[in-house]
C-alpha cells in the first residue's frame, strides 16, 4: 500500500487523500547513510501499526545491488 510509505522515515508525505510528495532532503540522507528509518511496518486489524527498530540504507538487505560505487541509486527501466 503506497499511503503506508508515511511511516517510513518521512521519505515520503501525504498532503490530503490523493496527494502525496517525496522529502528529498531526507531521502538524500537516508541514501547517504545519515538517516535511519523503519524498514518493517506491520498493520493490524483495528488501525493500530508496530513499527522495526530504524536501521542506515547499509542495513537494508539487498540495497547495495540497487546502488553504484559511489552510492548512488542507480534505475533501471524496462518496457514490459
Amino acid at each position: 500500500m503506497f499511503g503506508s510509505w508515511v511511516y517510513f522515515g518521512g521519505l515520503f508525505y501525504k498532503e490530503s487523500k490523493g496527494h502525496w510528495g517525496i522529502n528529498f532532503e531526507r531521502c538524500e540522507a537516508f541514501f547517504h547513510n545519515k538517516l535511519a528509518i523503519n524498514s518493517i511496518l506491520t498493520k493490524k486489524v483495528k488501525g493500530e501499526h508496530t513499527l522495526s527498530n530504524p536501521v542506515l540504507c547499509s542495513e537494508v538487505k539487498g540495497v547495495k545491488s540497487f546502488l553504484n560505487e559511489k552510492n548512488e541509486w542507480v534505475s533501471s527501466y524496462t518496457n514490459q
